[in-house]
């Protein structure tokens, strides 16, 4: 399992989202709260992944079904492209430096 130190910057997961397509919804967050919601289609699966800024908890919900497809700890999606690339998005590896 891959180890991380953190989450990435905010401003660093809403570039990565926006250059893949995704649409920010930050209503929450600039209303004080801590989620910000990226709606699109994420390899291929319309989605939206609701991302926790303070916890980095997430879920994936399908697009179509509403349904819950993946979480912060669904480690059994770890082998999966599309899991390990939002897990990538989101948190900041063990040996990645933040450049300023």
């Amino acid at each position: 399992m891959k180890k991380f130190k953190g989450n990435r910057p905010l401003k660093d997961i809403d570039k990565k989202m926006a250059d893949i397509g995704m649409l920010i919804d930050k209503s929450d967050f600039n209303k004080g709260g801590d989620w910000v919601t990226y709606k699109g289609s994420f390899y291929n699966i319309p989605a939206s992944v609701i991302f926790n800024v303070v916890t980095g908890y997430f879920q994936v919900i399908n697009g179509f079904t509403g349904e819950q497809i993946a979480t912060h700890l669904s480690t059994e999606l770890d082998d999966k492209e599309w899991y390990s690339e939002l897990i990538n998005i989101l948190y900041l590896p063990e040996n990645e430096v933040i450049s300023c």
